[in-house]
């Protein structure tokens, strides 16, 4: 993690929660393009962010609000990924096995004919590893 100026850390921060409450992405998958800062540059900002606050409850809404930042993904373009419906497949699959992923993705033609199976879940696989990083990181700085 590369240290950031506070008054860097604040702006960063400040305008990546702004764009996540005008646009929460939770049932969509958008494209890093759409966010104010490089997603790594926002990921590294919100940790120390965290790191250096110790109202809890602060640090649990900057927390919540990074963890969709796992919901901008690479390659998506300029129309998001909509109506994902996360909620029907509350597993992680990427660790699913090749025939399991096969009901799946039959699964995800059947009841989301609107997306491209094969790019939604891939792009969901994307999303789960990204928000599991986020997760941990987060719970390791509210451990401390």
């Amino acid at each position: 993690m590369s240290d950031l100026s506070s008054v860097e850390i604040k702006k960063i921060v400040t305008n990546y929660v702004k764009v996540v409450q005008k646009n929460n992405p939770c049932n969509e998958i958008r494209d890093v393009s759409r966010l104010p800062f490089p997603k790594d540059v926002i990921i590294n900002a919100c940790l120390q962010f965290m790191a250096g606050n110790e109202n809890p409850n602060i640090r649990d809404t900057v927390g919540t609000c990074l963890s969709l930042i796992s919901f901008y993904q690479e390659g998506v373009g300029p129309q998001p990924l909509r109506d994902c419906r996360f909620d029907l497949f509350p597993f992680d699959v990427n660790s699913l096995s090749e025939a399991d992923f096969a009901k799946l993705k039959e699964a995800v033609v059947i009841n989301l004919p609107h997306l491209d199976a094969d790019r939604y879940l891939k792009l969901l696989g994307l999303v789960q590893t990204d928000f599991k990083k986020i997760e941990a990181a987060c719970e390791a700085i509210i451990r401390t």
